[in-house]
């Protein structure tokens, strides 16, 4: 998939990276470590890390003892340091952290300046435990790349989503029919670019699932996206066919340190098969079966398969959902019937 930018929107997506950055506290100049995955389709050139200062990290097969390598690096940085990375990354490197230094062992501890996570939703629980761990709150960043920066996470936004209303206007509209979603309601994030002349992208449907804040007054808030929750393909329901956010699901994956990744697969409806990656010390499956059984609902068959496979897509963003179920559509809603007056008949 390709579109046309003229030259102002590529230089409006190059500046709102720099606002939207100093906003989570980076500054233009930092050391950046940039975590994903580098290909030969988005490597930089030595002259372009140099001139902007980044450091890129490779994700793609990371183990423990990278990220430690990674960590310490930033720990002899006289200067301070941010953190652009997947959340998937930024947890497997929470993750070794945390194992590999207890908090009581001496170590270069980074002075991280800001963390920025992209391409996947990041959990209360992932945000809590790293700005506890690493002294730093970490935000989440909503973008795509034939737009740009969509939302982003604020200090005093708690885990609410700021809309990039200067260059974009989002609605959410309802996830089977083309009407708005009901006030606080999940729904299809739709988005229209205000500023590419080059190929307007018009209520472009962005496969993304997401909602309004909603106000005191119970109306929707267009300013804030309350939640941005991941493709819609990978949309999860329980047994009873209710969507689920699979932000929900992180209040059963921290309370299994031994899960390295993991992955839902529903085959149907109220049925599901889970892929566990999980280190050795790990024999609580019937209490993890227990506590997924209970979140899905009564009635849901729940299946549990062990795998040394990374659970990740060529990008190297985690696949954490995989949905082969959709339960049959309600019938749109009716309008009430009006005649088009005869000075704007329809054609």
């Amino acid at each position: 998939f390709r579109i046309l930018r003229d030259g102002r929107k590529q230089l409006r997506i190059q500046a709102e990276a720099v606002y939207w950055g100093r906003l989570a506290g980076y500054e233009l100049g930092q050391p950046l470590f940039h975590l994903k995955v580098w290909s030969g389709r988005n490597r930089l050139s030595r002259v372009a890390l140099l001139s902007r200062n980044v450091i890129p990290v490779d994700v793609a097969q990371l183990q423990d003892a990278d990220y430690v390598a990674v960590y310490e690096e930033m720990g002899r940085r006289r200067s301070p340091v941010s953190i652009v990375a997947y959340t998937s990354a930024l947890e497997a490197f929470l993750r070794a952290v945390q194992s590999w230094f207890p908090a009581d062992r001496p170590h270069p501890v980074p002075r991280l300046a800001g963390i920025i996570t992209q391409s996947e939703a990041m959990s209360a629980e992932l945000r809590a435990a790293v700005a506890g761990r690493l002294g730093r709150m970490p935000y989440a960043r909503y973008g795509l790349e034939e737009l740009g920066i969509v939302a982003q996470q604020v200090p005093g936004s708690a885990d609410r989503y700021l809309v990039n209303s200067a260059s974009h206007f989002v609605e959410i509209l309802d996830l089977d029919h083309d009407v708005p979603a009901e006030p606080g309601e999940t729904g299809r994030i739709v988005v229209t670019d205000l500023i590419n002349s080059a190929q307007p992208m018009i209520r472009y449907d962005t496969g993304d699932l997401g909602s309004f804040a909603v106000d005191s007054e119970g109306s929707p808030d267009s300013t804030w996206l309350q939640t941005v929750s991941g493709r819609r393909l990978d949309q999860l329901y329980d047994a009873q066919d209710r969507p689920l956010s699979l932000l929900l699901m992180n209040k059963i994956w921290w309370q299994f340190p031994e899960i390295r990744q993991h992955q839902v697969v529903q085959r149907g409806r109220g049925d599901y098969l889970i892929r566990l990656n999980v280190d050795e010390s790990f024999t609580r499956g019937a209490d993890f079966l227990a506590a997924f059984t209970l979140l899905m609902g009564e009635g849901s068959r729940c299946e549990l398969e062990y795998t040394n496979e990374a659970l990740v897509l060529s990008s190297g963003k985690r696949k954490s959902a995989v949905s082969h179920y959709r339960p049959v559509a309600p019938a749109a809603p009716t309008q009430p019937s009006r005649e088009p007056s005869r000075d704007h008949a329809v054609a």
